[in-house]
This record gives structure tokens, C-alpha cells and sequence, in this order.
């Protein structure tokens, strides 16, 4: 990297809950908000964020490095999904290592932020990652399940032992679109989101428009102003922990 970016990861208690949706989303509204946004896929085992931004292209390596593909919009994908073929072996190696490989043989050009989609819970690749990795604060991506929700007080509980900031959690599917009028139906008490006294930077309905534009790679087309507001909202709390 050219010069510091602000690194940023995201994640959840337990898988389900959207957290490389909201990734995702968040680098593209980064990207539309003008800044030179990356984002590294930090799943090896099942990495979809190519998916949703319709990347095929694998990552070049050049001089021993590897050089993140481009989306549409210009955003940087580091991801497993995109690795040469015969670069590095699943099979003899550990997702943990995998990661590390990734890490250490990326070369980025200039970025103003780094979101990491981190895979659920807290292991090997989450201790990895903040340890070799300035991540200035942690979005927190939960649902309107209690299950979630207990979940992400664990992993907010790892995080405070270590004095990792939370910028901000965000409720994805509080809301679903009603199949007959398209009219958001409330699923969850808003006010009850989360007991400890974090920023609900965003609480994103789920529209079938929504699905269909990730699975068919069309991610930075969804123009929902929450996407906006929820991404320089974060951008904002990042800044603040300078």
C-alpha cells in the first residue's frame, strides 16, 4: 500500500446474518462517495463477494505480488475466489493460512479504506487479521433474531478485551419487502436492537431487488439511500477514532 488507508472490518457473530451483503454495500456506497475503497474477501472457504460484484477476472500476479481485480465502479477485490489457479493448495493448506498468504502477497494500489469481510465468530483468521492488520474499528452486522443478537454480544465482548472500536452495528432484514404491495413490513422492535450503547449506522430492509442484484453480480447497482447514509456514516465514525 501506497499509504495508510483506514481498515475497517466487518463482521458478525454467526453466519446468515449478511455480513458480506453488507460489506459489500458499504464498498459501494465508499466508492460513490469518491473515495478509493478495497476490499479483501477474508473467507477462503466460501468467498461470494466476486459473486456479488459480477468479478470474474483472477487477481494477476506479477513480480511475486498480487494485484487486486477491479469492479465496475474501480473498487479493489482481494478475494480466494479470485486467486491464480495452482497459487496456493486448499487442500494442504488451513483457511487461516490461506489468509496469511493473501496478506502477505498483496500489493494494492492507493486506498482511502479497507473493508475486511471477516467470516463469523472470532478465530485464527480474526486473531490474524487485527493482529498483523491497523484496523481502526469493527462494523457489526446482526438480524432481528434474538440468536444473532446474543451472538454479537460475544464477539462485542473479544472485541472490547482487545480496546478494538465499534463504529457502528447494522441490522440487516429488520424489514421485508410484502410479495403483493412491495410495502416494508416491520419485523423487529427497532428501539431493542442492541442493549450495549452502540450507533445503529444502518437497518436495511430485504427487498428481492436486493437479492437478485447480488446474485447476479449487480451489487453497485442497488441505489438505496440507506447504502449511502449507512457508508459515509461509518466513513464519519472511522475518522473520529484518529
Amino acid at each position: 500500500m501506497n499509504h495508510p488507508p483506514k481498515i475497517i472490518a466487518v463482521m458478525s457473530g454467526k453466519g446468515g446474518v449478511g455480513t458480506s451483503t453488507i460489506t459489500a454495500l458499504l464498498g459501494a456506497g465508499l466508492t460513490k462517495a469518491g473515495l478509493l475503497t478495497g476490499l479483501l474477501d477474508a473467507d477462503p472457504v466460501g468467498p461470494v463477494i466476486p459473486v456479488m460484484f459480477g468479478v470474474n477476472q483472477r487477481m494477476e500476479q506479477r513480480g511475486g505480488k498480487l494485484h487486486p481485480s477491479l469492479s465496475r465502479d474501480g473498487l479493489q477485490i482481494v478475494s480466494a475466489g479470485l486467486l491464480p489457479e495452482k497459487l496456493i493448495d486448499f487442500s494442504v493448506e488451513g483457511p487461516d493460512k490461506v489468509i496469511q498468504a493473501i496478506i502477505s502477497h498483496g500489493q494494492w494500489a492507493p486506498l482511502d479504506v479497507l473493508l475486511i469481510d471477516m467470516p463469523a465468530g472470532f478465530n485464527d483468521i480474526h486473531r490474524f487479521l487485527f493482529n498483523e492488520l491497523p484496523v481502526v474499528g469493527v462494523v457489526m452486522v446482526t438480524s432481528q433474531r434474538e440468536l444473532d443478537r446474543l451472538a454479537i454480544r460475544n464477539v462485542m465482548s473479544i472485541l472490547a478485551r482487545r480496546a478494538v472500536p465499534i463504529l457502528g452495528v447494522v441490522e440487516n432484514g429488520g424489514e421485508t419487502e410484502c410479495p403483493s404491495c412491495s410495502s416494508l413490513i416491520r419485523l423487529s422492535d427497532r428501539e431493542d436492537l442492541l442493549a450495549e450503547d452502540c450507533e445503529v449506522v444502518g437497518c436495511l430492509p430485504w427487498t428481492k431487488k436486493l437479492a437478485e442484484f447480488a446474485r447476479e453480480g449487480r451489487i453497485e447497482d442497488y441505489n438505496h439511500p440507506l447504502v449511502f447514509q449507512m457508508a459515509v456514516t461509518v466513513w464519519e465514525n472511522a475518522n473520529k477514532k484518529d
